[in-house]
């Protein structure tokens, strides 16, 4: 399936994880106005602010041109391929790009969405699962969860845990 060539300019099909098979349509407007991460992919600015490394990718229907690690280009060259996330945490990462809250962030979600959020450079969604992981927190998870927040540079969590 791909997008209408109406609208080819406005959105863009993603695969969460390489031959998946599932494809998720989402706008570029939006997914650029939310995260510069995705402004830099779709407007060909080169690589993501702070510096990125990876496969070069294009994106069917303009833009183009960039380094990241997240995202390549679909082999059909219609639509991007972001690797290292599953198809629910990415789902969960639009809900958040069109809405900006996370209706329901289930614990074994949390730490995957929390790595997303710091992958796309979405300080508010990292905010989000912080505190989901915060409240799910029992004595056989404060230790992940403190080594998650090391890794992935969740201050406000490693100091309330």
């Amino acid at each position: 399936m791909t997008c209408p060539t109406q609208f080819i300019h406005f959105c863009v099909c993603v695969r969460a994880l390489p031959h998946s098979g599932i494809q998720v349509f989402a706008s570029r407007i939006i997914l650029a106005a939310r995260s510069e991460p995705f402004r830099a992919m779709f407007l060909g600015s080169g690589s993501p602010p702070g510096g990125g490394s990876g496969s070069s990718f294009t994106v069917a229907g303009g833009g183009g041109g960039g380094r990241f690690k997240e995202a390549s280009s679909d082999s059909s060259g219609e639509g991007i391929v972001v690797e290292d996330v599953s198809y629910s945490v990415f789902v969960a990462m639009l809900e958040f790009l069109y809405t900006d809250t996370v209706a329901h962030i289930p614990p074994e979600l949390a730490v995957p969405l929390l790595v997303a959020g710091e992958r796309w450079m979405l300080p508010r969604l990292k905010a989000l699962c912080e505190e989901a992981i915060r409240l799910s927190i029992t004595a056989s998870t404060v230790v992940p969860a403190l080594l998650a927040a090391h890794r992935h540079h969740a201050v406000s969590l490693k100091v309330r845990v």
